[in-house]
C-alpha cells in the first residue's frame, strides 16, 4: 500500500518523512539539496554500505518509488559531509522533526501563497494574441524533483495559457517568475512543449528568436542595495513616478499604457508594432524617457532588448528575505485601458529625440592584431565556451566581472564578425560597463598612451650661449614707448551677431537658457558648435578633416 508523506520543515525548505514499519523514514531527495548533493546515490551511496531501501510514496504526480533513510543513515552522511549546512541539519535531526509551519506558510511554499492564477491568465492574455509562442522563466525555483534552486524554463502558446498558470503554481518557491514580453518563434516549443522544466544551457530565449516587438516597457525601480525588496515608502515613490511619465506622455498624445506593479516598483507597458530589429528606436526612446529618473527611483535603461524577461503579474516578488519593513509582495496589473492602442512610430521618433539609428549600447574595440580567445585564456575569465550569434561569437559570463551578484548569465562578451569586440551586463547598474572598462580591469593602463622618447643631451658646446651679451635697458624703453597701442574699436554692431540658420537658432537657445544672457558670448558658443560639427563630418577624397580650431 503507498505510503503517504508527512511533511515537515528545515528552515523554509520542505521535507518529506514516512512512517514505515513504526521507523521515522526521511525522503534521501529532498536532503539533497539542503547539503549540495544532485542525487540521492550521490549522497548516501560512499557513506552508508546497506542496500538502498525505496518505498512507494504518495506524490502529486501519483503513486512513485522513492529513495528513503534513516536517521543514523543521514547521521552517517553528516560525519564526513563538510557543508555549511550539516551542522544544522544535525542539530535539526536531534531537536526532532514533529513541528510543523503554520499552513500559510506551507501553502505559499507549495506554490498556493505565491502565485495568483486568475491574475497570471489575464496577464498572458492580455500580452499575447491568439497563435503567438512564449516563454516562462522561473529564477531560483525549488520544485519537486529538482530541491536545489535553479532556473526553470518552458515554451507555451497562447491556447495553452491555463496550463502554463497551473505549471508555476506547482513551483514550490522561486525568486521570481519571468514571461518574454513579446512572441517567439514557435520552432521553439520543441525545446518544452506546454510545460517547465530544469532549462539547459543556452536553450532559453535570445533576440534572434523574437518574431517582433509588441511592447515599449519602462520600468521605474526604486533605490535601494541589491537582492532586498522596497520598503512602502520607496514602493510608493515608484507607483507615482511611473504616474508622472504616464500623463507627460499622455500630454503629447501617447495612448494610455498597462500599468504594473511590479512588487518592488512600477511598470509601463506601452502597445507597439516594431520589428525585432528596430535600428535601435527603442532604446533611444526608454534613453529619453530616463530622463525623469530621481535620487529615489531610477528608470531602467538596459530593458530594450527584444528577448527581455518582465516580472509575471500573479507571482511574488521575493528578493531576500521577507522582514515587516522590506517585505515581499505580489506583481499585479494596476490598470488597463479599455482598449490597448499602439503608440505610432512618429510619435516614438518624436520621443527619441531624432530619426532612430543603431545606437551603440556598449564601446566596442577593433580586434585587428589582438586574439580575445588568448586574451580570455590568459586572464582566466569565467566563461562559458563561445557560440554563434549574429554572425560572430558569445560569450557568457557565469558570474559578472562588476558586480558578483549578478550570476543569471546577464553579462556577455561578444564578437562581431567585424572583429569588433563588444561587453554588456543587462542589469542597470552595470549599464555604464562597456569592453573598455572589462578590458582595464584585467589590463591596467593598456590604453595609456605610450610616453614619447626623450631626447638625448646635447653634445655641442654650447657654453657660449649660456653667457649671453648684458642688454642695455634704456634702449628697451625707447622701444616701447615708440610701439603704437591699438584703440578701442568700440562696440560691435548687432547685424555681424546675426546669421540665419543653425547659428542664429544655437544663439538664441544660449540666450534663454542663461541666467545672464550676452549675444556676444552665445554667439562664439554656436561658432564653436559648428567648427565642431564640421570638424567631425566634413572631408575631402583623401578623408583629410576640417581644423576645428
Amino acid at each position: 500500500m503507498p505510503n503517504k508523506p508527512e511533511t515537515v520543515f528545515y528552515g523554509e525548505i520542505p521535507v518529506r518523512t514516512f512512517a514505515v514499519n513504526g521507523k521515522i523514514k526521511y525522503a534521501a531527495r529532498d536532503l539533497c539539496g539542503i547539503l549540495g548533493y544532485h542525487a540521492p546515490h550521490d549522497m548516501l551511496n560512499p557513506f552508508v554500505k546497506s542496500k538502498p531501501e525505496y518505498i512507494d510514496a504518495i506524490t502529486r504526480g501519483g503513486t512513485q518509488k522513492l529513495r528513503v533513510a534513516e536517521r543514523g543513515d543521514i547521521e552517517k552522511v553528516l560525519d564526513r559531509c563538510r557543508h555549511r549546512n550539516a551542522p544544522k541539519l544535525r542539530a535539526w535531526l536531534r531537536r526532532g522533526t514533529a513541528q510543523k509551519r503554520p499552513a500559510r506558510v506551507r501553502l505559499r511554499l507549495m506554490g498556493g501563497g505565491m502565485t495568483n492564477r486568475e491574475e497570471i491568465v489575464r496577464a498572458l492574455r492580455l500580452l499575447f494574441s491568439e497563435g503567438d509562442v512564449f516563454e516562462v522563466r522561473i529564477l531560483k525555483a525549488v520544485s519537486a524533483n529538482y530541491m536545489r534552486p535553479h532556473t526553470e524554463s518552458g515554451y507555451f502558446d497562447f491556447e495553452h495559457i491555463p496550463q502554463a498558470a497551473d505549471a508555476i503554481a506547482k513551483i514550490r518557491a522561486f525568486a521570481g517568475a519571468y514571461v518574454t514580453l513579446n512572441p517567439v518563434d514557435p520552432d521553439l516549443l520543441a525545446r518544452a512543449f506546454n510545460r517547465l522544466g530544469p532549462a539547459e544551457q543556452n536553450a532559453t530565449t535570445a533576440d534572434d528568436d523574437v518574431v517582433r516587438r509588441r511592447w515599449l516597457p519602462i520600468d521605474c525601480d526604486a533605490v535601494r542595495k541589491s537582492n532586498i525588496s522596497s520598503t512602502d515608502e520607496e514602493h510608493k515613490a515608484a507607483l507615482e513616478l511611473a504616474d508622472q511619465i504616464r500623463n507627460g506622455l499622455a500630454s503629447v498624445g501617447w495612448p494610455q499604457p498597462v500599468v504594473l506593479d511590479s512588487g518592488n516598483g512600477a511598470q509601463l507597458l506601452y502597445r507597439i508594432d516594431l520589428p525585432a530589429k528596430d535600428d535601435g528606436l527603442v532604446q533611444n526612446v526608454i534613453a529619453s524617457i530616463a530622463a525623469a529618473s530621481t535620487d529615489k527611483v531610477h528608470v531602467d535603461l538596459t530593458v530594450f532588448n527584444p528577448a527581455r524577461i518582465w516580472r509575471l503579474p500573479g507571482t511574488m516578488n521575493c528578493k531576500g528575505d521577507s522582514i515587516p519593513s522590506r517585505p515581499h509582495r505580489m506583481a499585479n496589473i494596476v490598470s488597463m485601458p479599455d482598449e490597448v492602442r499602439e503608440v505610432s512610430r512618429e510619435l516614438l521618433v518624436a520621443a527619441a529625440g531624432y530619426e532612430s539609428r543603431e545606437p551603440v549600447p556598449t564601446q566596442t574595440a577593433s580586434s585587428s592584431g589582438f586574439v580575445l580567445d588568448d586574451w580570455i585564456l590568459r586572464h582566466g575569465l569565467n566563461v562559458n565556451s563561445p557560440v554563434p550569434y549574429n554572425g560572430g561569437r558569445k560569450w557568457v559570463f557565469k558570474v559578472c566581472p562588476f558586480n558578483p551578484q549578478h550570476t543569471n548569465g546577464s553579462a556577455v562578451l561578444i564578437e562581431e564578425p567585424s572583429g569588433a569586440i563588444g561587453f554588456r551586463c543587462h542589469h542597470n547598474s552595470c549599464s555604464g560597463n562597456d569592453w573598455r572598462k572589462l578590458r582595464e580591469m584585467y589590463e591596467p593602463g593598456c590604453y595609456d598612451k605610450p610616453k614619447a622618447v626623450q631626447p638625448q643631451p646635447a653634445t655641442v658646446d654650447i657654453s657660449g650661449l649660456m653667457k649671453p651679451k648684458p642688454v642695455d635697458l634704456s634702449d628697451l624703453e625707447k622701444k616701447e614707448n615708440s610701439i603704437e597701442t591699438a584703440g578701442d574699436p568700440g562696440k560691435i554692431s548687432e547685424k555681424l551677431l546675426h546669421v540665419p540658420g543653425l547659428i542664429d537658432e544655437i544663439t538664441d537657445f544660449s540666450m534663454s537658457c542663461a541666467p545672464k544672457p550676452n549675444r556676444l558670448l552665445s554667439f562664439c558658443g554656436a561658432l564653436s558648435c559648428l567648427s565642431l560639427l564640421v570638424g567631425r563630418n566634413v572631408a575631402d577624397t583623401r578623408n583629410n578633416r576640417a581644423n576645428i580650431y
